[in-house]
């Protein structure tokens, strides 16, 4: 997934979600609040700026349909946005699980 564009993240489908989550990143775990997520990424929102590919750990605890996930990938930060509280930062995953990949694809595309 590395190397895509905005706008080709942009076709992915993605969902709002509310799960917990922190993102691994210079041995520092940073909680993280995230906006939405597809199978090959997601928007977060941070009190700090990133760097467009740096390198992280996105980690977070996911439910769907009474069943629960924990999905730990590789990730790299696509973009960077100023928001209101803070800054959106889009992260492209990098190593995807199978079944981690397939839980995602289920959830946002139900």
């Amino acid at each position: 997934m590395k190397g895509l564009s905005t706008n080709e993240y942009s076709h992915y489908s993605r969902k709002r979600v509310t799960w917990p989550a922190i993102i691994h990143l210079n041995e520092q775990r940073l909680p993280v609040k995230i906006i939405n997520i597809s199978e090959h990424g997601a928007l977060i929102e941070l009190d700090i700026k990133l760097v467009i590919n740096q390198k992280l750990m996105f980690i977070c605890k996911a439910f769907h349909h009474g069943k629960q996930m924990n999905i730990k990938c590789s990730a790299h930060v696509n973009y960077v946005i100023i928001s209101r509280y803070g800054y959106h930062i889009g992260i492209n995953f990098d190593v995807v699980k199978k079944e981690e990949k397939k839980f995602l694809a289920d959830y946002t595309h139900e």
